[in-house]
């Protein structure tokens, strides 16, 4: 399975999902808009309507520095600023530039899971680029070893684990990895045997925080495969490319949506490590009179218990007012709709301690839905939605939330 220049390292049990977005289908601006359809009763939807309010509840305590961008607020924006804001008292500060460099900056998929760490890139040598990792306040992590010629395509397996993804790109459509200890600095090239074979239009695949399975896609299908014996465990066809599936942070269940037979009508999935799905939600039930359901910009809580995730539904003839802000508890298979629309640029940015989401919502869904594919800045707000307490409070404005890092 690999090439080997060192011992595999040792797992450990965090892994961090990586979220990329799909267009919402475009809504036609000359039809009527309508408010997101209530659920049907008993369909284990239901909704908690949050009005928006201006102040933190007080008998709450907020803690770590949230990182906010604007660079996605437009098309013709060059010149965007990176913010931290430390809690509690909301205050910002323009991020400071890191050793001179400007444009170096926590993104969504470069931050470590336990939010401790970030990664960023500095040329290094005449065609190179090396990695550096660093926390909030600054302080540097020493990598016992980084080749140069690596790219700069790498994702957090775990917290102390990188996947690198080669610059070759025969490599990377077969499917062709290297992980990297980051605190050892061995290093493995890994060269899968994928039964099924990998599709070669959209070559994803995605290593558990253990590296003992992996997802990839193969034809229509999601693919669990078993590095150790080489087989496929399991698999399902229709696979809804809208959201992008990923792994639980413990490594216990692979997420995905999938849509139903002969209808654009999609569901959350769970797959185990030993092949045993799960149906997580059944969404034909609660809308029954929508023709199309789209589910998006799927994020798993650091704790395992909940995926936050957009929902749009279409009846063929009116724009509904679409891609809310949902939320699924695992255990229990409810899902709420917080009736709050989620900004298609944006990402889902959950709290250290699982209680939070941040996101940004549009100012004027109207104005929104009709300018969203123009060359022009958008009006929006970044909520903070405490799911414990069930409020919405507006923190920010005309930025995107990037990352909740823990304050050192």
């Amino acid at each position: 399975m690999t090439e080997s220049e060192t011992p595999s390292p040792s797992p450990t049990e965090y892994s961090q999902p990586i979220n990329t977005s799909t267009p919402t289908p475009t809504a036609n601006r000359n039809d009527v808009i309508l408010d997101f359809p209530t659920p049907s009763a008993n369909s284990a939807v239901i909704q908690h309507c949050l009005g928006i309010q201006n102040d933190l509840p007080k008998d709450r305590s907020y803690t770590g520095t949230i990182i906010l961008d604007n660079r996605k607020l437009s098309l013709i924006n060059k010149d965007g600023l990176t913010f931290l804001m430390h809690l509690p008292d909301l205050r910002e500060q323009i991020m400071p530039e890191i050793r001179g460099m400007k444009d170096i900056i926590p993104n969504y998929n470069n931050i470590s899971p336990s939010r401790k760490w970030f990664f960023y890139f500095l040329p290094s040598g005449q065609a190179g680029s090396r990695i550096h990792i660093r926390s909030i306040d600054g302080k540097e992590w020493p990598i016992a070893y980084w080749d140069d010629a690596w790219g700069q395509g790498v994702e957090w397996v775990n917290d102390h684990m990188l996947l690198i993804l080669p610059k070759d790109e025969a490599d990377w459509l077969n499917g062709i990895n290297i992980s990297l200890d980051l605190d050892s600095g061995k290093w493995e090239k890994i060269t899968p045997t994928l039964p099924s074979g990998l599709n070669i239009d959209t070559p994803f695949i995605s290593y558990s925080p253990t590296m003992m399975r992996a997802i990839y896609h193969s034809g229509d299908s999601f693919v669990l495969w078993s590095p150790e014996s080489q087989q496929d465990i399991w698999r399902k066809g229709r696979a809804n490319l809208f959201s992008t599936p990923g792994w639980s942070p413990n490594g216990n269940y692979f997420a995905m949506s999938f849509m139903k037979d002969e209808v654009r009508q999609s569901d959350i999935f769970l797959v185990n490590p030993d092949g045993q799905e799960i149906q997580l939600t059944d969404f034909s039930k609660a809308y029954p009179n929508m023709n199309e359901i789209y589910i998006e910009d799927m994020e798993w809580s650091p704790n395992g218990r909940y995926i936050s995730f957009t929902l749009t539904v279409e009846d063929n003839v009116n724009t509904i007012k679409s891609s809310d802000l949902m939320l699924v508890d695992i255990e229990t298979k409810q899902v709420i709709d917080y009736c709050l629309t989620f900004y298609e640029r944006g990402h889902f940015v959950w709290s250290p301690n699982s209680e939070q989401i941040l996101f940004a919502t549009p100012v004027d869904y109207k104005e929104y839905i009709e300018t969203i594919h123009q060359v022009k800045e958008q009006k929006v707000e970044v909520l903070l939605v405490d799911i414990k307490k069930e409020v919405a409070v507006k923190i920010s404005e005309d930025k995107v939330a990037v990352g909740w890092m823990v304050t050192p």
